[in-house]
C-alpha cells in the first residue's frame, strides 16, 4: 500500500470507529429518550402539516404516529447509509478486488448492526429487532453500492481515456 493510501486508510478508519460511537450513542438511549427526540420531530412536522392533515380529515394522532415510525427508519436507515459509504470508501485503499471491497464492506456493517440490536437488549426500554437490522443494513448497502459504482465509472473513464 503506498503512503498516500496509508493515509487515508487510517484517517478512513477513523471516521468509521467515530461514525460507529455515533450510533452506539443513540442506541444507548433510552427507549424514552429515544422516542421524545423521534416524537419531538414528528409533532412539529405534523404541526407543519397540520392544514393539509385537517383539510383531508386524517386522524391527526394516527398520522404522527406513522410519521415517528417513519422517521425512526429512516433514521436507521440513514445513520447505516453513511456506515456502507465510510467503509466502503475505506475498503478503496486496499489491494483487493471489488468484490472482496464489496463483501468486507458489507458483513462488517450488518456485524455492526447486529451487535447494536444486541446493545439495544441491555438499554431499558429498548429491544433486539430483527427489521432494525434490516432496515440498517439495506441503509449500509445503499450507502456501499453507491461508491461501488463512482468508482466503477471512474475506472471505466480512465479506461476509455486510455483506448
Amino acid at each position: 500500500m503506498r503512503k498516500n493510501k496509508k493515509s487515508a486508510a487510517k484517517f478512513l478508519w477513523a471516521a468509521v470507529i467515530i461514525w460507529m460511537a455515533v450510533i452506539f450513542f443513540f442506541s444507548a438511549q433510552s427507549g424514552e429518550q429515544s422516542s421524545a427526540l423521534s416524537g419531538g420531530i414528528s409533532e412539529k412536522l405534523s404541526n407543519l402539516m397540520s392544514p393539509l392533515i385537517e383539510s383531508l380529515n386524517w386522524d391527526t394522532a394516527k398520522f404522527e404516529a406513522g410519521l415517528e415510525s417513519s422517521l425512526r427508519n429512516l433514521a436507521h436507515c440513514t445513520i447505516f447509509f453513511v456506515l456502507g459509504v465510510l467503509l466502503a470508501l475505506t475498503m478503496q485503499c486496499y489491494n483487493i478486488s471489488m468484490p472482496k471491497r464489496f463483501l468486507f464492506s458489507f458483513f462488517i456493517s450488518l456485524a455492526y448492526a447486529v451487535s447494536d440490536e444486541i446493545h439495544q437488549i441491555f438499554v431499558p426500554g429498548r429491544a433486539f429487532q430483527l427489521s432494525d437490522i434490516a432496515i440498517d443494513t439495506a441503509g449500509a448497502l445503499v450507502g456501499i453500492l453507491l461508491v461501488v459504482l463512482v468508482f466503477r465509472s471512474r475506472t471505466n473513464k480512465k479506461k476509455g481515456k486510455k483506448a
